[in-house]
C-alpha cells in the first residue's frame, strides 16, 4: 500500500511545484532578480536565463503537470486495486471524482496563491529543483523548444530578453507601488525615476553656451559686477580672461550682493562632454562649485553646466 501512496504523494507534489513555479515566473519583479543577479546570486541567474527563454521553462512546466496528472489517477487506482484486492472501474471513478475538488485546491490553487503573494522568496527556495527539473525533462522539452523558437521566426516576434539592467517601466512600478505603501514621498520617488532616467546621459545635453549668461572680465570693479548681478537675477557670475576671455571664476551672486568686501573668485569644475548627467552633479556637490565647464577630447569649451539646473532636472516630475 505504501507505494501507490508515494506515488500519489509525490505526482501531487510535482503537480503543486509546477503550478506554483509557474504563477511565480509570470509574477516576480525583474527588478529584484536583476539586482540579486548583481550580487552574484546563482539562482536568480538562472531564473533570469529561463526568463530570456520562455519556451523552454513553459514546456518544462508542461511536461511536470501532464506527468503529475498522469501519475495521480494511475496511483488512484492501483491505492484501491490495494484496499479491495481487484479493479473496479467504477470505484476508479468515485475515487476520481471524490479527490478532484482536493486536487484542485492543494495542487493548483494554494500553490498558485502562495507564489502569487510571495514569489520572489519561493522562487529563491525552488529554484535549484526547477534547474534539475529543467535538465531531466530536456529530450522531451527540447523538441517544444524548437517547435517555439520555429513559430517565433516564422512570425517575426521574440521575447523579451531581461538583462542586467533596471527597465524603467518595472522600476516606475515598484516605486509606485512604494508610495502606495507608504514607504516613498512623491518627491522621493520623482528623484529615482528622474536618475535612472537621466543618470547616464552624457552632460553635453545639458550644458548651455557661455554666452547665455552675463559675465565680467577679471579686475572688473566689486560694485560694477554687483549691479550686473542684481538686474541679471543670476545665482552666479561667471569671470573672464580680459585677453583671451577664458573662463577663469565665477563669483557667488548671495555673496557678491550681500558683501561689502570684494568677494572670493571661485574655482570651477571641468569635464568631459561624455561624463554621465549623475556623476557631473556628485563631483559638483562633493566640490561645492556651482558652475561646471564641459570640454570635448581636445580640451575645447563645449559649454557650461549649472549644479541648480542639474539639480532642478533630477527633481521635475516625470
Amino acid at each position: 500500500m505504501i507505494p501507490p501512496i508515494l506515488l500519489i504523494l509525490g505526482a501531487c507534489a510535482l503537480s503543486a511545484f509546477c503550478s506554483g513555479v509557474e504563477t511565480g515566473l509570470y509574477r516576480v519583479p525583474r527588478v529584484r532578480l536583476v539586482l540579486d543577479a548583481v550580487d552574484g546570486s546563482r539562482v536568480a541567474r538562472g531564473l533570469l536565463w529561463l526568463t530570456n527563454h520562455p519556451g523552454l521553462f513553459v514546456s518544462t512546466l508542461l511536461v511536470g503537470n501532464t506527468v503529475a496528472n498522469y501519475a495521480v489517477p494511475v496511483g488512484l487506482a492501483w491505492l484501491v486495486l490495494e484496499i479491495f484486492g481487484y479493479d473496479d472501474p467504477r470505484v476508479n471513478i468515485a475515487v476520481s471524482i471524490l479527490s478532484t475538488p482536493l486536487l484542485f485546491i492543494f495542487c493548483e490553487l494554494l500553490p498558485k496563491s502562495l507564489f502569487h503573494q510571495i514569489p520572489h522568496r519561493l522562487l529563491q527556495k525552488t529554484g535549484w529543483p526547477l534547474f534539475l527539473l529543467t535538465i531531466i525533462a530536456l529530450p522531451l522539452t527540447w523538441i517544444l523548444y524548437l517547435l517555439s523558437r520555429w513559430l517565433q521566426r516564422i512570425l517575426g516576434e521574440e521575447p523579451l530578453r531581461i538583462r542586467p539592467a533596471l527597465a524603467r517601466r518595472e522600476l516606475r512600478q515598484v516605486l509606485e507601488e512604494g508610495e502606495q505603501a507608504g514607504l516613498l514621498e512623491p518627491v522621493q520617488r520623482d528623484l529615482v525615476q528622474n536618475m535612472f532616467a537621466y543618470g547616464s546621459d552624457p552632460i553635453s545635453r545639458y550644458c548651455m553656451p557661455l554666452r547665455g549668461l552675463r559675465s565680467v572680465q577679471l579686475g572688473t570693479p566689486i560694485d560694477e559686477a554687483r549691479q550686473i548681478v542684481l538686474k541679471s537675477n543670476q545665482l552666479i557670475l561667471p569671470v573672464l580672461h580680459p585677453r583671451d576671455k577664458r573662463l577663469v571664476g565665477y563669483y557667488d551672486a548671495i555673496e557678491l550682493s550681500r558683501n561689502l568686501k570684494p568677494p572670493k573668485l571661485k574655482a570651477i569644475s571641468t569635464f568631459e562632454e561624455n561624463d554621465g548627467h549623475i556623476a557631473v552633479l556628485n563631483k559638483m556637490v562633493s566640490q561645492n562649485s556651482k558652475l561646471g565647464r564641459i570640454v570635448n577630447s581636445k580640451g575645447q569649451l563645449v559649454g557650461i553646466v549649472l549644479r541648480d539646473r542639474l539639480v532642478s532636472q533630477m527633481l521635475q516630475k516625470t
